[in-house]
């Protein structure tokens, strides 16, 4: 179980993660940081926002989310690019 795939699963939790505005910074950090491959802190970080949009993208509730954002061509690119091996097996096909 992860919080953020949890809180999709309900209309009540997408309305708060919509507000809260988290799926948006996991999103904007990933565009911005998806070429990292050397400074170590990023790429945990990276792991991590990966992580919670794959979570998120788990639910039927979440899929709106990763269609709005664009996001997921950004982390097809990471799969596909990353020269960080750890990082692309972050990313589920």
């Amino acid at each position: 179980m992860h919080f953020y795939g949890e809180l999709t699963k309900t209309a009540e939790g997408c309305r708060i993660l919509e507000e809260k505005g988290h799926f948006n910074e996991f999103s904007q950090f990933i565009v911005a940081c998806k070429d990292e491959d050397e400074d170590l802190e990023v790429i945990t970080k990276l792991k991590s926002c990966l992580w919670a949009i794959g979570n998120i993208g788990a639910n039927d509730g979440g899929v709106p989310f990763l269609q709005r954002s664009g996001v997921v061509r950004d982390i097809v690119e990471i799969a596909e690019h990353s020269d960080v091996i750890s990082l692309k097996g972050y990313v589920r096909y």
